[in-house]
C-alpha cells in the first residue's frame, strides 16, 4: 500500500485542554484532519487530502476529520478527503470514515468537521496515460484544497462529490471502456442536501444535560445552535464488502459534524 500526492496542512497544535484524549496520529494509508482552536476571535482550518493505492489483501484505511474548539467568537474547521484505489482482490475490505466536532466552554463559535471518502476497486493497475490524467486531476483537487477557506461550508461536500465523479469516471473508463460506474451508497452520510443516507450528530440546546441521540436523514446544511459535550461525535464506521467479479466497484461515504454555540454553557457527560 502506498500513498500518492498526499496533502496535509496542519497548524501547530495548542496545549490540549479538552477532557478527552487527543485522537491518535494517522497510520500509514490513513488520512486525518485535526483542527484545534483555543484562541478567541481566531479561525483555524486543517485540511488533509490523500490518494491511496491499496494492493494488499486487507483494506482498512481510515479517513478522519476532527474539529475541537474552546474559545469565543472563533471558527474551527477540519476537512478530510481520501480516495482509496484497491488494485485486485481484497479478502477484507473495512474502510472507515469518521468525523467529530466538539465545542468545549465555547461562546459564539462555529465548529465543523467533514470527512469524505471514496473507495474504488479496479482489477489491475492503471495505464501510464490514465495515471497521468489522474495526477492532473489530483493537482486540480490540490488547488481546490489550497483555497478551501473561501468556500462556504455548505458547498464543500458538493465540490468533493463532483471530484469523486471525475475520478470514478476516469477509473471505470480505464477498466471497462463504455461502462457506467456502479456505486454503492455509503452507510454514513451528511446533512447536506442530496445525500443518499444521512447521519449528522449536532448537539441541540444549551445548558447542562445529556447529549440527544443522532438525527438521521436531515437535509439542513446549516449548523445547528448548541454546545457540544466533551465527547467527540462520530458516525459509525462504514464497512465495504470484499471485491466481487465486476470490473469496478465503488463506495463513497461522507461524515459531517457541524456544531455552533451561542453564549457558553458547559455540558457534562
Amino acid at each position: 500500500m502506498h500513498t500518492l500526492l498526499r496533502r496535509a496542512r496542519r497548524p501547530a497544535s495548542p496545549t490540549w485542554i479538552f477532557p478527552f484524549n487527543r485522537p491518535g496520529a494517522a497510520a500509514p494509508g490513513d488520512n486525518q484532519a485535526l483542527a484545534v482552536n483555543t484562541t478567541d476571535g481566531s479561525t483555524v482550518y486543517d485540511v488533509a487530502f490523500a490518494l491511496v493505492w491499496a494492493d494488499g489483501d486487507r483494506v482498512t484505511n481510515r479517513n478522519e476529520a476532527y474539529a475541537f474548539a474552546s474559545c469565543s467568537g472563533c471558527r474551527t474547521v477540519a476537512i478530510a478527503f481520501q480516495v482509496v484505489l484497491v488494485v485486485g482482490d481484497a479478502n477484507v475490505a473495512i474502510p472507515q470514515n469518521l468525523s467529530g466536532a466538539v465545542n468545549y466552554s465555547c461562546a459564539r463559535c462555529v465548529t465543523y468537521a467533514l470527512a469524505q471518502q471514496l473507495v474504488l476497486t479496479v482489477p489491475g493497475d492503471l495505464s501510464p496515460a490514465a495515471r497521468q490524467r489522474l495526477e492532473s486531476l489530483w493537482q486540480q483537487i490540490e488547488t481546490f484544497s489550497s483555497g478551501i477557506q473561501g468556500v462556504p461550508l455548505d458547498q464543500i461536500r458538493d465540490r468533493l462529490l463532483a471530484f469523486e465523479d471525475q475520478i470514478r469516471n476516469l477509473v471505470v473508463a480505464e477498466a471497462s471502456p463504455g461502462a457506467t460506474p456502479p456505486t454503492t451508497p455509503g452507510a454514513a452520510g451528511t446533512e447536506a442536501p442530496g445525500a443518499e443516507t444521512g447521519t449528522s450528530t449536532p448537539t441541540l440546546g444549551a445548558g447542562p444535560g445529556p447529549v440527544p441521540p443522532s438525527q438521521t436523514g436531515s437535509d439542513d446544511p446549516t449548523p445547528t445552535a448548541g454546545v457540544a459535550g466533551p465527547v467527540p461525535s462520530t458516525t459509525a464506521p462504514t464497512s465495504a464488502p470484499p471485491t466481487t467479479t465486476s470490473p469496478t466497484s465503488a463506495t463513497s461515504t461522507s461524515s459531517a459534524s457541524p456544531s455552533s454555540a451561542e453564549p457558553s454553557a458547559d455540558v457534562t457527560p
